[in-house]
């Protein structure tokens, strides 16, 4: 009987051995949520011939730009839309005033039922609408400044307690030859691509829209941002704590994209989160805490006709460690480290499935998703020093009349091999964009 018993006890352990021999000498690329942002996303499919808009659109255009149509007709080329997807993204589109709007339904329930992580459900829309207007930029059309002005509408479901917030939306963005500088809304709200442990993606329904300051630049092998975002400000009347929280990523690519059809990036992470509560009349707990982070990316960088730009093949490693710097700690852990190996793989052009291997030793991020995470973040009573988690994720996403209108579902099972107990997480999400 005590064989048996130990036989059993040690299954879960030989099927993380097995997992770990087969994934971890690599392991996945960023997981995709391009569903959560606000701004439109490059989502392509490359064409031989020449599209119909140009013969209209070239009659505008002098015979400098005459001649550049010509050119990028007898190649793969991408459509008008797809190219305003990229334009928008990179902020390199001078001298028009457009208006930018859409929505996102979402329905997501977190069925985790554990005391360290209960789990969430979240249902409702989100609508949003900005116009973005030039306001400056020099003779060569590489310098520009813009300025964004609009607000986004949130509505949850939830009976006689659903409320209707909102969020002003002002941006100023100077981009420049050497990179781009953003002051009021952020780009990519809660994503930043950095990996779950750091930020939890779940933000985007709590908090779809964030305030700071913004820097970015990206060359043919480096791609690297800064950013600080006032997450709350100070109220002394409220005994209300201002909230401050700084990231930083840092990504090197070995080849420039689509040159090889394997490529592979080095990934460096930073981010940093301060309570502060010195003005109050009474000591309210002062909180600093760090997480850090290193990995690197193996993918498939072939460029492919009549797919999207999500991977065929990836495989990503991460190393995390946090420290809590805070005076009095808020949560029983003063320092932890986890590591987390993921591989994915694009089915076909609609769905995507992703698997997740990950341990962690006192780890705890107060801006991570919840099941990465040793302790209860909302009631620090409740920790665990050691998580060992197995995970699957399984995306299928459609365009339906065009690729602004996407349909997406997400299934996420979870295995926890400490307590040998199965969570899992639905989702189902409808956006436009334009």
């Amino acid at each position: 009987m005590n064989l048996r018993r130990a036989i059993t006890q040690s299954l879960p352990l030989v099927f993380l051995g097995l997992f770990s021999f087969f994934v971890a000498p690599a392991a996945l690329a960023q997981i995709n949520n391009d569903i959560f942002s606000l701004t439109p996303k490059r989502y392509y499919h490359f064409v031989k011939h020449k599209p119909k808009y140009l013969d209209s659109f070239s009659s505008d255009q002098d015979s400098n730009n005459r001649q550049w149509i010509d050119r990028a007709g007898n190649s793969h080329e991408i459509s008008q839309f797809d190219q305003d997807y990229a334009e928008t993204e990179q902020g390199m589109v001078p001298l028009r005033r457009k208006l930018h709007w859409g929505f996102l339904h979402y329905n997501k329930d977190n069925e985790y039922l554990q005391r360290i992580n209960p789990g969430e459900t979240f249902f409702g829309n989100q609508l949003w609408g900005y116009s973005k207007m030039n306001l400056g930029h020099s003779d060569d059309n590489q310098e520009s400044i813009s300025l964004s002005l609009g607000g986004l509408v949130k509505y949850d479901f939830g009976g006689y307690e659903s409320k209707l917030r909102f969020s002003p939306i002002m941006q100023i963005k100077l981009q420049t030859k050497k990179g781009t500088l953003i002051a009021g809304n952020l780009i990519s709200q809660t994503q930043h691509n950095m990996p779950e442990p750091m930020i939890n993606y779940d933000l985007a329904f709590k908090r779809p829209v964030e305030y700071g300051t913004q820097v970015f630049k990206k060359t043919k092998h480096w791609d690297t941002e800064a950013w600080l975002d006032w997450r709350q400000l100070l109220d002394t009347h409220t005994f209300r704590q201002e909230i401050i929280s700084f990231g930083t990523r840092l990504e090197y690519q070995l080849f420039e994209s689509h040159k090889h059809a394997l490529n592979a990036k080095m990934q460096g992470y930073l981010m940093l989160l301060h309570r502060g509560g010195e003005g109050f009349r009474y000591f309210l707990p002062l909180m600093n805490r760090g997480t850090y982070s290193a990995g690197f990316t193996l993918f498939s960088d072939r460029n492919e006709a009549n797919y999207c730009n999500i991977p065929k093949f990836s495989l990503n490693a991460w190393a995390f460690y946090q420290k809590d710097f805070s005076p009095q700690l808020s949560q029983p852990m003063r320092e932890g480290n986890a590591f987390m190996v993921n591989l994915g793989i694009r089915l076909n052009r609609n769905q995507q499935l992703i698997f997740t291997g990950y341990q962690a030793n006192k780890f705890t991020t107060p801006l991570g998703a919840p099941f990465y995470q040793c302790v209860n973040e909302t009631n620090p009573m409740y920790f665990n020093p050691v998580r060992k988690i197995v995970a699957a994720r399984f995306i299928q996403r459609f365009h339906l009349v065009s690729q602004r209108f996407q349909l997406e579902s997400r299934l996420e099972p979870i295995y926890d091999l400490d307590d040998q107990y199965l969570l899992y997480s639905l989702g189902l999400y409808l956006k436009y964009s334009l």
